[in-house]
């Protein structure tokens, strides 16, 4: 048992020195803006797609209900009536 706990508490303390030495907290910083700036046009990628093969209305309820469902509805609101405005 003591050499377990002696085991994990090097290797939890090699992987914190590693992480703090390679500078990931810049990294992880990057990718999620990059990922937060490219999620808008894949979501338009994605709309246009899938409104080539099923009908338009079909599509954005569905997408719009997969986002309200880890999103607060009240935020939604302007988004879905922007997309609206502009088909």
């Amino acid at each position: 048992m003591h050499r377990k706990v002696i085991f994990y508490w090097k290797l939890l303390k090699e992987s914190i020195i590693s992480f703090v030495d390679k500078d990931m907290l810049t990294h992880a910083a990057a990718i999620s803006y990059y990922t937060v700036f490219s999620l808008p046009s894949m979501l338009l990628i994605v709309l246009w797609t899938a409104a080539q093969f099923y009908k338009e209305d079909a599509v954005y309820d569905a997408i719009f209900e997969k986002i309200t469902a880890y999103n607060a509805p009240h935020k939604l609101d302007h988004l879905i009536q922007y997309s609206y405005s502009k088909c």
